[in-house]
């Protein structure tokens, strides 16, 4: 058949594989970035925002007791403001905090890199689409 002539060619044949590829790794790459816009929305974002809440508590906390201790200096009373219950939790706080931050910085900028990925195969997709559309042209104005 003719169709049949077309779909035989080297050339057609060897465009349709290459397509076939480059559909499943523009797939492979929607789901790679659809993953990793998910971490983004979800836990890591829940981690940062729960790090940075506690971090703000203990601030908070910290800021209190210099109040009471500056009321304590003006009522003529000594204060010693190298003591504070607080702050190795508050160290460890920043630290996570900080910690939750960076992951989620790099989340983002892998998320920016697999978008940019997923643009060029798509480009790259719709490209090997044309030249296959192109060779069956070709091929059908030939029969």
């Amino acid at each position: 058949t003719e169709h049949g002539d077309m779909s035989g060619s080297p050339l057609v044949r060897s465009l349709r594989a290459r397509l076939e590829r480059a559909e499943d790794q523009v797939r492979r790459a929607r789901e790679r970035e659809k993953a990793l816009r998910e971490r983004l929305e979800g836990d890591d974002i829940s981690h940062l925002l729960a790090a940075q809440r506690s971090q703000a508590e203990l601030l908070r906390k910290e800021n209190q007791e210099l109040k009471h201790k500056i009321e304590e200096l003006n009522s003529g009373k000594s204060v010693d403001f190298e003591s504070s219950p607080n702050r190795d939790q508050l160290k460890e706080a920043h630290r996570v905090a900080d910690e939750a931050h960076d992951k989620y910085r790099q989340l983002l900028k892998e998320h920016g890199e697999c978008q940019e990925k997923l643009m060029e195969k798509e480009q790259e997709n719709s490209k090997l689409q044309m030249s296959l559309n192109e060779a069956k042209k070709q091929l059908e104005s030939v029969s």
